[in-house]
């Protein structure tokens, strides 16, 4: 599902045009995508870009320039114990009953890019991770609702249209990468947002 320089958007599945108002049949409650979407919600590619009102981002990914051995840099920080960091490739570690993220050097402990005013990565990383899920359950009701997706997160099989499949492969991809945001926080808002917005109006 790419955004071409052309306009106009492809689907990941054999470069099919999801905007030919067509629709398509699934036959498996499994029809959907990789489980690694990490590097494409990461890079900022490969997801249907819908051309809502929220602008995507035109600059690198925050994190491609802050970490520059891309997820090795977080999830391969030195080591805490045998809890996160090192060979765990976890990003954060259990202490008291809460998680606590295991920060790389290449972060900065006290403020974000942006202008946005000095906080804590803990707290960015909790309000980015809040607002993403808040757009990720607002876009699961609308499939569940259009009769696209079951409770479970499988495509209710039959036919459906081309655009609310690419909204459910949108929905799959950012939730299997797991980051709930913060691999991509300004792209995988833009994705959501415009999703929402253009299949269901909101």
């Amino acid at each position: 599902m790419y955004r071409l320089p052309s306009g106009q958007n492809r689907g990941w599945l054999l470069g099919e045009d999801w905007t030919d108002g067509g629709t398509a049949t699934p036959t498996s409650p499994y029809y959907s995508l990789h489980y690694g979407t990490q590097y494409n919600v990461y890079a900022g590619e490969g997801l249907y870009e819908f051309e809502g009102t929220t602008a995507y981002p035109t600059d690198d990914n925050h994190l491609v320039g802050a970490a520059p051995d891309g997820c090795v840099t977080c999830h391969m920080n030195d080591a805490y114990g045998v809890q996160a960091g090192g060979h765990t490739m976890n990003f954060g570690y259990a202490y008291h009953g809460s998680t606590v993220a295991n920060w790389s050097a290449s972060c900065s402990s006290t403020h974000c890019d942006g202008g946005m005013a000095p906080r804590s990565l803990i707290h960015i990383l909790a309000q980015v991770q809040t607002d993403i899920g808040a757009l990720l359950d607002a876009l699961a009701a609308e499939l569940i609702t259009a009769g696209v997706m079951d409770a479970d997160y499988h495509v209710i099989t039959g036919q459906h249209t081309k655009v609310k499949l690419a909204a459910f492969l949108n929905f799959r991809a950012i939730e299997r990468d797991r980051s709930l945001g913060f691999h991509n926080p300004q792209y995988t808002e833009a994705v959501l947002e415009n999703t929402l917005e253009i299949v269901f109006g909101i």
